[in-house]
């Protein structure tokens, strides 16, 4: 999988866990409630625990990953995360009801999955625009330089040593390998 297709899935996964507590949260205020409708989340807060600095984690080193690049070419496109978030949410609805026994086909009653679905796509715009934020806070701090590159590996500066050479001379070291330059 490419890095971008990395970043997608760890950004969808961490979107799909904020936009699910949105959704429900919006949906069902009263406590009594959002607890009958979050019938078969017990694991949603332990998920979110882990999918959601996943994704903060994921964001911010694409971000300064893609910060030279301009334009559109580093950009998590808004579409394509927007997708797959609807799409895992939508799995994880229809797998959650199934799961508690109840059928596939009650998660088209429940208000909590249409506005987790309206969450969904508000939280990847969110996403998207708070990385290409990052993109341009990075780019502007650094004048456009290479982050990554200088943060794992600074700049080192060498002793230079000068040889003076007599005589090159060229001796052929075997039939198939490039003559070999020495001084003699």
């Amino acid at each position: 999988m490419s890095p971008r297709g990395v970043a997608i899935s760890m950004l969808a996964v961490s979107g799909v866990a904020v936009g699910h507590i949105v959704g429900y949260g919006v949906a069902h205020p009263q406590a009594a409630a959002r607890e009958a409708a979050l019938g078969g989340h017990a694991y949603l807060p332990a998920a979110a625990a882990v999918a959601i600095p996943l994704g903060v984690v994921a964001a911010l080193a694409w971000a300064i990953r893609t910060s030279r690049q301009l334009g559109l070419a580093g950009a998590i496109p808004f579409r394509t995360l927007a997708l797959v978030q609807l799409g895992v949410f939508a799995v994880q609805e229809v797998g959650e009801r199934v799961a508690v026994g109840d059928a596939a086909s009650s998660v088209l009653t429940e208000r909590g999955v249409w506005f987790g679905l309206v969450a969904q796509v508000a939280v990847a715009y969110l996403i998207t625009r708070s990385i290409d934020t990052v993109r341009r806070v990075v780019r502007l701090l650094t004048g456009g330089g290479r982050v990554l590159r200088d943060l794992v590996c600074p700049p080192v500066s060498f002793v230079s040593v000068t040889v003076r050479v007599q005589r090159a001379v060229a001796v052929s070291v075997g039939l198939r390998a490039p003559p070999v330059v020495g001084a003699r």
